[in-house]
């Protein structure tokens, strides 16, 4: 299989994955879902601190982890005050994934994981403007 092939369907099987996410999150009461968002998000920006980890460098440890701060950060201001804010931080994680793929940041990660984890993150940050907002 080639490369941009495994991507193709990395980046489907994020999508594909997000759906059974929102159904989740949609079972639950208010203001779970709002916690469980938050805690998502956390979970999924730890994950770069185990592939800078696995790639040993200081350099890349000290940006990921700092990273990862940042997006804790974001899920716990809203969790406290916005649902618009925990969209805005899945968004741009998102971004953080893409930034990952061609190597702008040069963390050593398996290649299907940014496109997967980007459009995990794009499905549920519109999945939260849609139904909470529009």
């Amino acid at each position: 299989m080639t490369d941009q092939k495994l991507i193709r369907i990395a980046a489907l099987v994020g999508v594909g994955l997000a759906v059974p996410s929102m159904i989740y999150l949609l079972l639950l009461p208010q203001p779970l879902y709002i916690e469980h968002l938050a805690i998502f998000l956390a979970a999924i920006a730890g994950v770069y601190l185990g592939f800078a980890a696995m790639d040993g460098r200081i350099r890349n440890m000290i940006l990921e982890t700092t990273v990862v701060a940042v997006f804790i950060a974001l899920a716990i201001v809203g969790l406290k005050f916005s649902l618009l804010i925990l969209a805005f931080a899945y968004f741009a994680h998102g971004v953080w994934d893409v930034f990952h793929h061609p190597k702008a940041i040069d963390t050593k990660i398996v290649a299907w994981y940014p496109p997967f984890c980007a459009m995990y993150d794009w499905s549920i940050a519109a999945f939260i403007l849609v139904y909470f907002y529009l």
